[in-house]
């Protein structure tokens, strides 16, 4: 087994790979997959240049261990990547369980989420009235080569509350290995689970469905825990959850390594912006990986060094890294132009009460569009629509098509036709 330093420094080296292969080409851009890489180094990016900066190879060792096993158990899906990108950490780490049910400070029990099995559609089934409830968005988007979508629907209760009239509740459908979606935003009422052998379906409307291989369910409830289901549930939800070793905690990095992993780490939190649509076509994620590959094996190299070496290494690794991305900046909005494209995201919400607000319809295109020479890699492209007059959806293929502008409507061959998009929100 590698000393579990390099391994520390190793899993940022393999991020930024990750990254760069998930934005090389907007045909198989990966939003989520980029946030989820570039979120790891929130709160493991200060405790990485600590440990590689300790004087002796024990203390290295010691906080790179500690390092990892915060790294490695914080979630399952962290776990499986940290053990994919370094096997030999099989042994040191614990899978931690899925989370499907906490407590919240009132220690009422809480869903984070329900599998779309025959059981969880019938406990949705037995607590909302989903054949009454009304679609409030579709987001259907291709992380990579697959296809997913998130379906939320607002739902009556069928059990009592202790309020008398309590905003209805959101269920959220996730559904991944989706090889169907259609959609009309002029059809939204109603709504149903199927599950088979074969799949899982979400009816939308009269005639809407996305179709799905699998997926989960994720009820947005404030009075879950008083459902058939969250009752079931709180008789086996520990009342108090095991604390976790709290990691790393960061005491005397000196100003040269701190300097460096400011930049590092503000670098990163920017790639992270992805997780907002908006966002994720006007932030240079490819660049900013390119400008960073290899900062885990510098960072390790550098902190091998004596004191004031070091100090040296880091400085110059905090100016190049600057240098190279302070012209990086978030690129400016435009709207979509017309031409060939290939659809990689289409979002509806319908007008909605939020917190006691009102929230105003949108919509959302984000494609990938051929370089500006034929050898450059295809980019991504998008515009947020102002409350659209109408959305239809009818996608179960991943072939290019034309974007078209005609009188205030936006058709994207015949899979995608959005009403009234005259005054584009561009942010």
């Amino acid at each position: 087994m590698p000393p579990a330093i390099e391994i520390f420094g190793s899993l940022l080296d393999r991020s930024l790979d990750d990254i760069a292969r998930c934005s090389a080409d907007a045909r198989t851009f990966d939003r989520h997959a980029i946030y989820r890489l570039a979120d790891i180094w929130d709160n493991n990016t200060f405790p990485l240049m600590y440990a590689a900066t300790t004087p002796t190879a024990w203390g290295r060792s010691l906080l790179a261990r500690r390092g990892l096993r915060w790294m490695g158990e914080f979630g399952t899906t962290r776990y499986d990547w940290v053990v994919g990108a370094a096997p030999s950490l099989t042994d040191m780490l614990s899978r931690p369980e899925e989370l499907r049910f906490s407590r919240d400070h009132m220690d009422r029990v809480c869903c984070w989420s329900v599998p779309l099995t025959s059981a969880g559609a019938a406990s949705i089934d037995a607590d909302y009235d989903l054949a009454g409830s009304t679609v409030r968005s579709i987001d259907v988007e291709r992380e990579g080569a697959v296809l997913t979508a998130r379906c939320s629907v607002e739902a009556r209760r069928w059990y009592a509350t202790d309020v008398a009239d309590p905003e209805p509740a959101v269920l959220h459908f996730f559904l991944s290995g989706v090889d169907r979606a259609c959609f009309d935003a002029a059809d939204r009422t109603g709504s149903s689970v199927t599950v088979t052998a074969e799949g899982v379906t979400v009816s939308l409307g009269t005639h809407g469905e996305v179709r799905g291989a699998g997926g989960e369910i994720r009820p947005d409830d404030a009075y879950w825990h008083l459902s058939q289901a969250g009752q079931a549930a709180d008789k086996v939800v520990p009342r108090e959850r095991p604390e976790r070793d709290r990691g790393v905690t960061v005491r005397w990095l000196r100003n040269a390594p701190t300097e460096a992993a400011r930049v590092l780490h503000e670098a990163m939190l920017h790639v992270r912006r992805v997780r907002y649509g908006h966002l994720a076509y006007r932030t240079p994620v490819a660049e900013i990986a390119e400008v960073l590959a290899g900062a885990g094996s510098s960072i390790i190299a550098a902190g091998r060094s004596r004191s004031r070496a070091a100090d040296d290494a880091f400085r110059r690794l905090t100016r190049r890294w600057q240098e190279q991305l302070r012209p990086l900046d978030t690129r400016p909005a435009a709207p979509l132009a017309e031409g060939p494209a290939r659809l990689r995201r289409a979002v509806f919400t319908a007008e909605h009460l939020q917190w006691g607000t009102t929230r105003p319809a949108s919509a959302s295109v984000h494609l990938a569009v051929p370089g500006r020479r034929d050898t450059e890699p295809w980019r991504l492209a998008g515009e947020q629509l102002k409350e659209p007059e109408g959305f239809q959806l009818d996608l179960n293929d991943d072939e290019v098509a034309e974007l078209r502008r005609d009188h205030g409507t936006l058709t994207f061959g015949s899979t995608l036709t959005v009403h009234g998009t005259t005054d584009p929100a561009l942010d």
